[in-house]
This record gives C-alpha cells, structure tokens and sequence, in this order.
C-alpha cells in the first residue's frame, strides 16, 4: 500500500492512494496506532507499508519532504523549550563578584 500518511493518520482518500491491493485493505489497527503515536506531528508524509517476503511481516516506511521535517523539528524545539523554561527561576539569581549577595549591584545601592 503506498498513500499520504497527514498528523499520524492514513489517508484512505482516492487521490493519495498510489497503490493498494487488494482494493479493500486496511491496515491492522496496532500499525495505525503506532503510527499515530510516532507520527502526529508530521503534517504530511508518503507512506509505504508492505510485506516482508521471508517473514511475512508488514513493515512501515514513512518519507517526509523537507519542508515537513523542517516544521515536525521547530515544533519539537518549540516543547522542549516550553518544558526546559517551566523550570527556569523568573530572574536568574547570578552571584556577583565581590560579595556573597545574589541580588544585583543595583538592589544595593541607596539611589533616589
């Protein structure tokens, strides 16, 4: 079978359909799910599934164009970073030379 595989989920559509026997197959629903798992960011990609002649398993092959894998990395980046700066402090206590103080030189000064 070789269709468009759109945020993890097989397209069953008659124009990304390139190839499909017999006619009626569908895939099993433990690939379906794997795939969504792994693939829910890819906004669109070709997808081959096939059987392996001696072992008779099927067997996946996702290919994403440029463009895509450009978009599924800066949304990965994007969490990451979401996730790394929730455990950030709001204003980075930085010691400072000269002293034991974490506060800023400014914060010690008597300025009006």
């Amino acid at each position: 079978m070789q269709t468009r595989l759109r945020h993890g989920k097989i397209s069953y559509e008659k124009r990304d359909m390139k190839y499909r026997m017999p006619e009626d197959w569908r895939v099993p629903i433990e690939i379906e799910n794997k795939l969504s798992d792994k693939w829910q960011s890819t906004i669109d990609a070709e997808l081959l599934i096939y059987r392996e002649n001696k072992t008779g398993d099927l067997r996946t092959k996702v290919s994403e164009d440029k463009d895509t894998q450009l978009s599924r990395m800066s949304h990965t980046v994007k969490e990451t970073w979401q996730t790394f700066s929730s455990y950030l402090p709001s204003r980075p206590q930085i010691p400072f030379l000269g002293g034991n103080s974490t506060s800023s030189p400014e914060d010690d000064l008597d300025v009006d």
